[in-house]
């Protein structure tokens, strides 16, 4: 399966992860759980603290609530992970989107330029690709860790014929990756992906972000 990584420079500053007492609050609702293995009753807190405490916390528009939903649970359930015994879910679910921003790196309106150019490319290329960005990757040790646990397991909702692909960017630790599964390896080759990386790099030089994964959307959807 081809995987491709690639090392970037940038400078960035963001706030990771979630809030300590925050965290510790919702390890407590867990572990008052009557049934400590009960794996829906978790998701349930979970879903739960999402909806009671993320217009609190939310620092971005009110288009932008989707990304900011998801954003929230994941890193929740990440510390929780981290730091709550007893926690046993190994992933919160993502509905199944274009674009993924964990890492809260795209606007409105980035998002919805490479969302219409991801549905333009799942049309006629009959693949889903995908967008996402993470700030951490833990429980996994590295990008290739992350994008392959989950290349998956957030496109299950559909299936392609020519497979998935997840593009992953990680802005904060300055790396970047195309993955591809057992079936989409079939139609994009190492050569193609490394053409691909070589143009995002080109544009990632010049600190032109948005537009590197543009471009290298379209390298991808040519190459298809």
């Amino acid at each position: 399966m081809i995987k491709f990584i690639l090392l970037f420079t940038l400078i960035t500053t963001s706030t990771f992860g979630q809030d300590s007492l925050f965290v510790h609050q919702t390890c407590q609702k867990i572990q008052g759980l009557s049934n400590k293995k009960d794996a829906a009753a978790q998701l349930d807190i979970i879903y739960d603290q999402s909806i009671n405490n993320l217009p609190e916390i939310s620092k971005t528009s009110r288009e932008k609530i989707m990304q900011d939903h998801y954003r929230f649970q994941y890193r929740l359930n990440r510390e929780l992970k981290r730091t709550c015994p007893g926690f046993i879910i190994d992933r919160v679910p993502i509905k199944a989107q274009k674009v993924i921003d964990l890492e809260n790196r795209f606007s409105k309106k980035e998002i919805d330029s490479l969302k219409a150019i991801i549905d333009e490319i799942q049309k006629e290329k009959k693949i889903y690709i995908y967008v996402v960005t993470i700030d951490d990757y833990f429980p996994d040790k590295t990008l290739e860790q992350f994008s392959s646990r989950n290349r998956e397991y957030w496109a299950n909702e559909y299936s392609f014929e020519k497979g998935t692909v997840m593009m992953a960017f990680s802005f904060r630790n300055q790396q970047f990756r195309i993955s591809t599964g057992f079936t989409s390896s079939n139609y994009l080759s190492d050569k193609q992906c490394q053409q691909a990386v070589e143009v995002i790099t080109s544009f990632f030089k010049r600190g032109e972000y948005f537009s590197g994964v543009v471009m290298g959307l379209n390298n991808l959807k040519e190459k298809i």
